[in-house]
C-alpha cells in the first residue's frame, strides 16, 4: 500500500510542484528515482510489478509512446534488484545517485530515441541536466526516506 502512496506522490508531485521547479527547463523524474530507490529493498517480483505500474503511469502522464516506459521500467527496476543482490551489498546515498543517474541516461535516452525529438544535441542536453536533477534529488529523498524504507522492510521480513 505504500509504493501507491508514493505512486500517488509522485504523479501529483510531477504534475504540479516539479513542473513549477525547471532546471535549464527540465523537470525530474521522480518515477525513475522512486523504482531505483524501492528496487533496494524489494524482491524480484515485486520489482518487476512496480517498474511496470509506475512505468505504465508515467506513460499514462507523459502521453508518448504509452507502454514503452512500463517496460523499460520493468527492466530497470528488475536489474536494480539483481545488481544489489549479485554486486552491491550495501546502499548510500552515493550508490543511490549513481543508479539515478545510470538509469535516467538509459531510459531517457531510449524516450528520446522513440520520441518526437528532431535533434540530438537537444536531446542530449536535456538528458544530462534530468541526470543531475534527478541524482541530486535522489540523495535528498534516499537521506529523507532511508530509514522509513529499511523499518517497512524489516518487519515484512519478520
Amino acid at each position: 500500500t505504500y509504493h501507491a502512496v508514493y505512486l500517488f506522490l509522485a504523479a501529483m508531485l510531477s504534475t504540479t510542484l516539479f513542473t513549477a521547479l525547471k532546471l535549464f527547463g527540465v523537470s525530474p523524474n521522480l518515477f525513475i528515482i522512486y523504482i531505483v530507490f524501492a528496487g533496494f529493498y524489494v524482491s524480484k517480483t515485486e520489482a518487476i510489478w512496480l517498474g511496470l505500474i509506475f512505468g505504465f503511469v508515467y506513460d499514462i502522464i507523459v502521453g508518448a509512446n504509452v507502454g514503452l516506459n512500463g517496460v523499460l521500467y520493468m527492466f530497470a527496476c528488475f536489474l536494480v534488484v539483481v545488481s544489489c543482490e549479485n554486486v552491491i551489498r550495501r546502499n548510500n546515498a552515493l550508490v543511490t545517485f549513481i543508479f539515478v543517474a545510470i538509469w535516467t541516461a538509459v531510459l531517457e535516452g531510449i524516450n528520446a530515441i522513440f520520441g518526437p525529438v528532431s535533434e540530438i544535441w537537444p536531446a542530449i542536453k536535456i538528458i544530462v541536466v534530468e541526470i543531475f536533477y534527478n541524482g541530486a534529488l535522489a540523495v535528498i529523498l534516499y537521506l529523507a526516506l532511508k530509514r522509513t524504507y529499511e523499518r517497512l522492510y524489516d518487519n515484512e521480513k519478520r
